[in-house]
């Protein structure tokens, strides 16, 4: 579901500032890159995931341990 750039992708920054221009980069940044934004990407997913997780565990223990229940929102009806 992640985005990861192809050897084709420009990465090497030629040029001044306000002027740059992105040029082939070997290959060698690329595979940094790709290998980077992989790790990046796995581990967003992996907080994500567990984030979710850990939400749903605690609202559960909460909602065991109180008797609590999700607030209901009463919407006055208006004359039409």
């Amino acid at each position: 579901m992640f985005y990861v750039p192809g050897a084709d992708r420009k990465l090497a920054q030629t040029g001044e500032p306000g002027h740059y221009t992105f040029v082939e980069g070997t290959p060698e940044p690329h595979a940094i890159v790709a290998a980077e934004t992989r790790r990046v990407c796995a581990e967003a997913y992996h907080h994500i995931t567990v984030t979710a997780s850990s939400l749903m565990i605690t609202v559960a223990s909460r909602r065991r341990q109180t008797g609590a229940r999700p607030p209901h929102h009463h919407h006055a009806r208006t004359a039409g």
